[in-house]
């Protein structure tokens, strides 16, 4: 599914067909998006939504608003995925590497559907108990596959964790 770019003729119709199939599979989660999407405009804190061929939302949240105050500054978030849509800071510019590595994260609800967030989960659980010199985030696999994707750093080195080398759970 991270191939889901281009191509002509038959490979590009079946390449969406697959997405569509994708799309179908991760709609539980992406009725969940639409949910808090729908909260977000009636909030007024959406700025624009925007669908490419593949099904992906793109959705730009208000700079000035309480969910992008209280969600993406006080947590560093720079972007989020949430079934087929991607949920990002309305900046002048937005990195093309973050879109890209949030799209990739849709991509993954493709695969994964429903199961996407408790594999997320469930991996990050295992990184903090199992491996103690690796990063729950940093180190998800979800995560080091959105990055490599995106073209972003891969291994990002304890000195670099927010928090330090100590903080291994990003989630708390």
């Amino acid at each position: 599914m991270a191939g889901l770019g281009g191509g002509r003729g038959q490979g590009n119709a079946a390449m969406r067909i697959l997405a569509f199939i994708g799309f179908i599979w991760a709609l539980p989660m992406s009725v969940l998006s639409w949910l808090l999407l729908l909260f977000l405009a009636i909030t007024r804190q959406v700025v624009y939504v925007k669908c490419n061929k593949y099904f992906v939302f793109d959705a730009r949240i208000n700079k000035d608003g309480y969910f992008f105050k209280h969600f993406f500054s006080r947590r560093g978030f720079v972007g989020f995925s949430l079934g087929n849509t991607i949920f990002l800071p309305n900046f002048d510019l937005v990195a093309f590497s973050t879109i890209v590595h949030e799209t990739e994260h849709v991509y993954q609800y493709y695969v994964f559907g429903i199961l996407f967030l408790p594999c997320y989960f469930i991996n990050s659980i295992c990184i903090y108990f199992f491996k103690k010199d690796k990063h729950s985030y940093y180190d998800n696999w979800f995560e080091v596959s959105a990055r490599k994707k995106a073209g972003q750093v891969i291994n990002i080195s304890k000195e670099q964790w927010p928090g330090g080398p100590d903080r291994r759970w990003i989630f708390w």
